[in-house]
């Protein structure tokens, strides 16, 4: 994007950008899946362990919000292409901020983020709204409050044609 920015290349060349290849340079990646990186804040209430009641676990909140997106991303936005590896969209729960320092302290914040491989034939933002269903859910059982933020996100473009002459070339 820079080098185009910068007119670095004449009317006559052909670009190719590739994410991946090999060392042999035979393999050439022509398409690539969206990106999409969520955060979300669960806000309980911190109590000691030793009196759960008194507060509202976090932690057991966003235990199963993350088992909830897993299941239901994946149900959902299950199609298949053998021009990816793996061949479908995936949603990984990959980041969980330490929430507190003690064993015996019932988690009052627990921040979860799930980084989001998806298929270029689905829109990102209709996994967003998907996703905003799936957190209402949640935060609707518990009566707890959790805040969504969108740490990266792009659309995926429709990919080069395998057999197009510039990938040929």
């Amino acid at each position: 994007k820079y080098l185009l920015e910068q007119n670095v290349f004449g009317e006559n060349d052909q670009v190719i950008v590739p994410d991946s290849g090999n060392s042999t340079g035979d393999f050439v990646e022509v398409v690539e899946k969206s990106i999409l990186w969520v955060k979300f804040i669960i806000k309980g209430r911190q109590a000691h362990a030793g009196r759960p009641h008194r507060g509202l676990n976090a932690e057991r909140i966003g235990s199963e919000l993350s088992v909830k997106l897993d299941k239901n991303l994946h149900k959902k936005f299950a199609e298949e292409d053998p021009m990816f590896e793996p061949e479908y969209s995936t949603f990984e729960p990959t980041l969980r901020e330490m929430n507190s320092k003690s064993v015996s302290t019932i988690p009052g914040t627990v921040n979860l983020t799930f980084d989001c491989r998806i298929l270029p034939k689905y829109d990102i933002e209709e996994v967003l709204e998907y996703i905003e269903v799936l957190k209402e859910r949640i935060r609707s059982k518990f009566s707890v409050k959790i805040e969504k933020q969108v740490i990266q996100k792009e659309q995926a473009p429709k990919g080069t044609e395998k057999n197009s002459k510039i990938v040929r070339k």
